[in-house]
């Protein structure tokens, strides 16, 4: 007898000894998912290994030589098996990126219950019972959804999933085995512990050659890394070529577009009665060949001309719409066609004859049937207008234009404000159409600007948040502050903030003889 309990008692200390090994892996994947916490495989393996190991201590007979209370072992003991397989099966879902599905759901929510039961009960013949008759059941949901994650994997020619299927072959039989013999169904000695031991084994290795695998390829990746640098950067100069020659390109375009512009917005108006001044900003400035220029839909003109043998000062503020190439697209047409209107004046003494306000009715109309040709694509808002010499009685029409200014006796104020028509390119009813007067007095300046004088981004005083102007009355502080000179308002305008759109003013100033 004496020999017989040396030898069990020696198999269980191999079983202790084993047991250690088996934990101190838990431990070292612990620490792995510690220092890697994306890879929640790991953590998951170490705690399935853990309580693998305090499973079978607590059926380890060594614990009879200890004191230990036999209803909270055997309470540990049924609590480990309740949860030892689910966190295997989710320790293979992570591992082969499955998701969590509703069958999983609702086996783990049944057995987080019994779990939370056993917790309470005390009864070790309910833990049987439940043991038997519900917990081992449910099991078999378990081994059909790892058996599905590795078939499906394995279909994929992962080996990973080969070499875990195969141990988890070993581990479901000595787990069937075990089971039948508890259930006295067969008589055969606990496998279990050695099953484990392989399947063990065989996960620690599919995971450290994991690991292997991931130092191989940060391996080749560093050996390779300054011929892939290298190959990067030429690709990324090649590209870099590539936009640069397309920008090239794309500012000669607007080189060209500038050039062709800039003849048709020039201030060519005689310098007597009426003293013309304008300033253009376009937002989209470019450099071409080391010249620096801009771009966009703003264009003013100014042209001195004759009408029923009264000198007389034409003007217009434009605003096509539209950035950049499309802006300067339509500033290109409305140049044209005003410049060609100025030129049929200049030869025909018949159009000479004709009244201000007829000329500039007939000339509005004409740029409008031109804009109508292109279908609503390019639409200009415009303030245009004649000017007698030497009474300094403005005649003007308003094209959804911001309305003009006048500025006198220092104080600056809307002329008309509600006298508006809609821009060109719109269909019009020429029957509608009808010119405006103003009368100029001595000093007065008038001030017409493009959308630009208003859409700028302020900052509030209080909050320091930026957001976009709307108050329209806003840039009549800005003549009066200036004193009425266009210069002046440009700086004043970017001191106040940030200005988003093409910026144009047109100053008009009527100094009398008389």
């Amino acid at each position: 007898s004496r020999a017989v309990e040396k030898s069990f008692i020696n198999t269980e200390y191999v079983k202790l000894v084993l047991l250690m090994i088996y934990f101190v892996v838990g431990v070292y994947y612990l620490f792995l998912f510690a220092r890697r916490r994306k890879e929640k495989e790991n953590l998951i393996f170490g705690i399935f290994t853990i309580m693998l190991v305090l499973y079978q201590i607590m059926r380890n007979q060594l614990r009879n030589e200890f004191e230990f209370d036999f209803v909270l072992m055997k309470k540990c003991e049924y609590m480990m098996i309740v949860t030892v397989v689910p966190v295997f099966t989710h320790f293979i879902r992570h591992f082969f990126k499955f998701q969590w599905n509703l069958v999983e759901k609702i086996a783990d929510g049944t057995l987080g219950l019994i779990f939370l039961y056993e917790l309470v009960v005390t009864d070790i013949r309910q833990y049987n019972f439940i043991n038997a008759n519900i917990v081992q059941p449910i099991w078999i949901v378990y081994m059909v959804l790892i058996f599905y994650f590795l078939i499906v994997r394995m279909k994929e020619k992962n080996m990973d999933a080969v070499f875990i299927f195969s141990g988890f072959v070993v581990i479901f039989c000595a787990l069937v085995v075990d089971t039948l013999s508890t259930r006295g169904i067969i008589i055969f000695p606990k496998i279990m512990g050695y099953a484990f031991f392989f399947f063990i084994s065989s996960l620690a290795i599919i995971l450290a050659n994991r690991s292997v695998r991931l130092h191989e390829e940060v391996e080749e990746l560093n050996s390779t890394l300054e011929k892939k640098v290298a190959m990067r950067t030429e690709e990324l100069s090649l590209s870099l070529e590539n936009v640069k020659k397309l920008k090239m390109s794309q500012d000669g375009d607007y080189f060209l577009t500038s050039l062709l512009i800039k003849p048709l917005g020039k201030n060519r108006a005689e310098k007597n009665q009426v003293l013309i001044d304008f300033i253009v900003k376009q937002k989209k400035t470019f450099e071409f060949k080391n010249k620096v220029s801009d771009l966009g839909g703003d264009l003013c003109r100014a042209e001195s001309l004759v009408l029923r043998d009264r000198n007389m000062t034409v003007f217009f503020n434009a605003d096509a719409m539209g950035k950049s190439m499309q802006g300067a697209g339509g500033a290109l047409v409305m140049g044209s066609v005003f410049d060609s209107i100025l030129e049929r004046t200049r030869l025909s003494r018949t159009v000479q004859d004709e009244y201000p306000e007829k000329w500039l009715k007939n000339s509005f109309i004409e740029l409008h049937k031109v804009f109508e040709s292109f279908q609503g694509s390019m639409l200009v808002s415009i303030v245009m207008g004649l000017i007698d010499n030497r009474t300094g009685l403005m005649y003007f029409i308003n094209a959804e234009h911001p309305v003009s200014i006048i500025y006198r006796d220092g104080k600056a104020s809307f002329i008309d404000e509600d006298f508006i028509f809609r821009k060109l390119g719109t269909e019009i009813a020429q029957s509608y159409i009808y010119v405006k007067t103003f009368q100029m007095k001595d000093g007065d300046i008038v001030i017409n600007g493009s959308d630009g004088r208003d859409d700028i981004i302020l900052p509030d005083e209080k909050t320091g948040e930026k957001s976009l102007n709307y108050d329209h009355t806003l840039f009549l502080g800005t003549v009066e502050e200036s004193n009425g000179d266009i210069n002046s308002m440009v700086d004043i305008l970017y001191k106040k903030g940030e200005i988003t759109d093409d910026l144009s003013l047109m100053s008009i100033k009527f100094v009398s003889k008389e």
